[in-house]
This record gives C-alpha cells, structure tokens and sequence, in this order.
C-alpha cells in the first residue's frame, strides 16, 4: 500500500468477527462488502445512563450509479455480496447507527436534538431504513439491467 506515494506497511489482516481494541472500546469487524469487497462495518456497545446500546458503523452498501450488476464479469458474485451484506447488516439489530457518510444515519437532523429530547441517535428503525433502501436501489438497478441486456439480445 502507498496512499500518496508513501509506504503503508500492513501491520495485521483482520478478517470477519474479528475484534479490535481502541483504549477501553472493543470493535467487532463484520465483512459487509458491496461497494468494495474488503468493506467492513463495525459494532460496538456503548452507555448512555446506565443502559447499554449496540452501535453498527455501517460500511457503505450501496450501490454508486451506472455501476454494472447484472452479468459483471470482473466481480461475477457481486449481486450475493450485497445481498449477503444486507442479510448480515440486519442480523445486528443496531440500536445506533452510524457511517461512513452522515446522510446514512441522519446527522444533520439528529444533532441538533442533542439534549433536547432522547438520545436522538437511538434509532434502530432507521438502521433498518438504512439497509432497506440500499437493497431496494441494488434491487432495481438489477433489474434495470437486466432487461436491458435482455432487449439488446
């Protein structure tokens, strides 16, 4: 690895369900590829008044325009993968969802309610919106392409 021009020796590989300790924290690694085989999403438990909260960094799932699903022979597997993703994404049952882009759990929206009310990042209906939406476009993106292949046979 040489991220601009310098080296970036790997010191570890880490692989599915994996854990990694940052300070007192302890991160499990879930492989949710998709958008790029070695995407990972992250969970962790945290307290907020005596209550514990399970907490999902979601790697991104979703599927960036015109990229090609249907019949993709560079990654011939990629429908299962994001398929697979989801499936595992929604088996944790996060509490608290966060991303690697804000709009995945809502930021801008829920920051400003800090202190206000609940905790407004306590939102396990809105990790399931999240992974919901993502299927849905990777869904018809599918199908768009492949009845697009099919009228040009």
């Amino acid at each position: 690895m040489r991220p601009g021009g310098k080296p970036h020796p790997i010191d570890e590989v880490i692989i599915d369900g994996d854990q990694v300790r940052l300070g007192d924290e302890v991160l499990t690694a879930h492989l949710t590829p998709g958008h790029s085989d070695g995407c990972t999403s992250w969970e962790l438990t945290v307290t907020d008044k005596g209550q514990d909260y399970k907490v999902v960094i979601i790697c991104s799932v979703g599927v960036n325009p015109y990229y090609q699903l249907w019949n993709n022979l560079d990654r011939p597997d990629i429908v299962n993968k994001y398929q697979t993703s989801y499936a595992t994404l929604r088996a944790l049952a996060a509490d608290i969802p966060l991303g690697s882009h804000p709009s995945m759990y809502k930021l801008e929206e829920k920051y400003p309610l800090i202190g206000k009310r609940v905790n407004p990042f306590i939102d396990p209906e809105g990790f399931l919106y999240e992974i919901a939406i993502n299927e849905q476009a990777m869904n018809l993106r599918l199908e768009e392409q492949r009845l697009a292949a099919l009228q040009s046979e």
